[in-house]
């Protein structure tokens, strides 16, 4: 009997140990149903792998395990480092209520892979009902990433950078006055089955001085001192262009990416360099439907999204697309931007088709943009708010803790201490005035040398997705047109855009021959900068869109946008009756002369700087003193000088 206690005892003993190590033993506030990510085996402020992977499993377990109306909760005033477990599937009707500081931990050797590349820091799919709110922040540490994305034959160029909050096939969903910080890539992605979400009050922001610093010192590395003069002009102006004056190129870290049907983006704020809102396409799911069948018929397109009082700075674009023609006939339609304010853009409203991929050759390859609206648009070029800086401080502070981003290189702590200009940033400032003379033809950018880098920013842009990423992904910043996506019903009404000297020309409109653009709608559009008289709407022919005009549209598109019925195409010089605005003649030989004369002050600025860093000491000369024949210095003559007049 004593024998048989004992062993119930010790069985006792282990199955308790068991239990008290068990990360998923949650507890479960009864009284307001809310359950503490800490309560479930978390650990806060610690940074070591082990502790993160722990947190990523107590954040697993703790969504898991909640039932329909209970809240998780990130507790307020701490840091909690995830390396996230697994993708999660959670009841209906649960909420997630960050009050404290997520954060992405920096190990990257750690981070698990799914099927498209890393994992997402918060990957939920198939919720119903699903409300993520809270005072808190998710921080990406996306400095880490991007470091090693911009690094030569890095291998995030072929596992792609995890989300930060990815949210698959749910429906009924409410995202809510929480911050997106740095993201290591997308900061907030709603897949292609998406039914029925509100997204508003969220603020997303990138570290892009961070960025840019990044790309500078990576570029110095990889190519030396001397690069920029050995090597020829292609071979220096475009490491050169990223590193300087584009941080947005490498590192895709879009705001809000969107796909889906019956979806509102409302009262967001974004800073981030690239897409600031992007509407995804959806795909056919796989029934055998003809490519032939019209437009009005697809009924799986991304659809009914409504994205409206949005703040932006230095962001890339209110994006549709973008749409790679494929048999599963990808499409978005319905779509409205409204009462966006937008300040130091590098692009405004974006419409972006883009190549076909190789399987397409020989088969019935289709996609399509329609009835999209840009209404209310005001970009500034010129201006950064006068708020911005403390609204930014703020949402850094935000869940009661700050992060210090890490990055583990032995260069980092040369980005920090460096002070004054670099010779790339010297050439930056040359170059980025030649960059504000306005493009006057499509021919210019299909240049295949330096030019083509500078046809990028634009303050309205229909046309192939401009994409160049390090390695070569991407479709290049002048692609072809692709044929086999449909462009129509595209309303640009009351957009604005004035101050800075927006490089380029107003806009670019660039469909295909074979299937033009149909139904562009301008209605009060006005594009105002510096080179103010000879600003003109780009295209590649003049036979490719068709659509009309109304109120002020200055400068004038009729050389891009054939009136519909028009028995002719209209002159580079066409002028509507009563228009008071002209398209003046182009000024080649002046944008000639302006490159070779910036492109001489750049060799001049790379010898005289060079040259400057090769000589440590000061130039001497052979000089005659009363102690005999010496080498002196310039200034040591001169002082010579005037001890003898003495």
């Amino acid at each position: 009997m004593a024998s048989y206690s004992f062993v119930g005892l010790i069985t006792a003993f282990m199955t308790a140990s068991i239990v008290a190590q068990d990360p998923c033993a949650c507890e479960l506030d009864a009284t307001s149903r809310e359950m503490s990510f800490e309560a479930c085996g978390a650990t806060p402020t610690t940074a070591t792998t082990s502790v993160a992977r722990m947190n990523g499993v107590a954040l697993a377990c703790a969504l898991e395990n909640a039932v329909a109306g209970d809240t998780v909760v990130i507790p307020y005033g701490a840091q909690w480092f995830v390396i996230p477990d697994r993708p999660l599937t959670v009841a209906p009707n649960l909420t997630l209520r960050i009050d404290g500081e997520l954060v992405a931990h920096h190990r990257i050797g750690a981070w698990p892979l799914d099927g498209r590349g890393h994992l997402a820091l918060v990957k939920i799919s198939n919720a119903s009902g699903l409300v993520i709110e809270g005072r808190g922040v998710i921080n990406g540490q996306g400095l880490t990433w991007w470091w090693h994305f911009v690094r030569p034959g890095s291998s995030l160029r072929t596992h792609k950078r995890p989300i930060l909050l990815e949210l698959d096939n749910c429906e009924d969903l409410v995202v809510r006055d929480i911050a997106l910080l740095d993201a290591p890539r997308f900061h907030l992605y709603l897949g292609a089955t998406t039914r029925r979400a509100h997204v508003s009050g969220i603020s997303i922001l990138v570290d892009w001085r961070k960025q840019r610093r990044l790309l500078i010192d990576a570029a110095k590395e990889r190519n030396g001192l001397g690069w920029a003069i050995v090597h020829a002009w292609k071979a220096f102006f475009k490491p050169w262009w990223r590193s300087v004056s584009l941080p947005m190129f490498p590192f895709n870290t879009d705001g809000i990416d969107v796909a889906g049907t019956d979806v509102l983006i409302e009262n967001v704020v974004v800073s981030n360099w690239d897409d600031i809102v992007a509407v995804k396409p959806s795909s056919n799911p796989g029934d055998n439907v003809s490519a032939d069948l019209p437009l009005d018929q697809w009924s799986w397109c991304t659809r009914n999204v409504t994205i409206r009082n949005v703040t932006t700075l230095y962001g890339g674009g209110l994006s549709v697309g973008s749409v790679h023609p494929s048999e599963n006939l990808p499409c978005v339609r319905d779509v409205v931007f409204g009462d966006i304010e937008m300040y130091r853009a590098f692009k405004g409203p974006y419409v972006k088709p883009d190549l076909a991929p190789d399987s397409c050759k020989h088969k019935p390859c289709r996609g399509a943009i329609t009835n999209v609206t840009f209404q209310n648009v005001r970009m500034d070029g010129g201006r950064t708010p006068s708020w911005w800086r403390r609204y930014e401080l703020q949402q850094r502070s935000r869940g009661g803790a700050s992060l210090e981003p890490r990055v583990p290189n032995a260069h980092w702590h040369r980005l920090r201490q460096a002070r004054g200009k670099t010779i790339l940033t010297w050439l930056g400032a040359i170059v980025s005035w030649f960059s504000h003379v306005p493009t006057t033809s499509s021919a210019v950018c299909k240049a295949k040398w330096f030019i083509n880098v500078l046809c990028f920013s634009w303050p309205v842009y229909i046309g192939p997705q401009q994409q160049e990423e390090p390695g070569g992904a991407g479709s290049g910043l002048w692609a072809r047109t692709e044929p086999r996506c449909t462009i129509a019903n595209i309303t640009l009404r009351n957009v604005f855009a004035h101050g800075g000297v927006w490089p380029q020309s107003a806009a670019a409109i660039r469909c295909d021959p074979s299937n033009p653009c149909t139904g562009i709608v301008l209605e009060n559009v006005s594009i105002r900068g510096h080179f103010e008289d000879r600003r003109r709407w780009i295209c590649d022919d003049h036979h490719t869109a068709f659509g009309s005009s109304s109120g002020l549209v200055t400068p004038h598109a009729s050389a891009c946008v054939k009136p519909h019925g028009a028995a002719h195409w209209p002159s580079p010089d066409y002028q509507e009756p009563g228009n008071e605005l002209d398209v003046p003649p182009r000024h080649t030989s002046l944008y000639v002369v302006t490159f070779l004369a910036a492109l001489g002050l750049i060799f001049l600025a790379l010898s005289f700087l060079t040259g400057r860093r090769r000589q440590s000491v000061a130039p001497t000369t052979l000089t005659k003193t009363p102690y005999g024949t010496v080498f002196l210095s310039r200034t040591e003559r001169r002082k010579l000088q005037r001890m003898v007049t003495l």
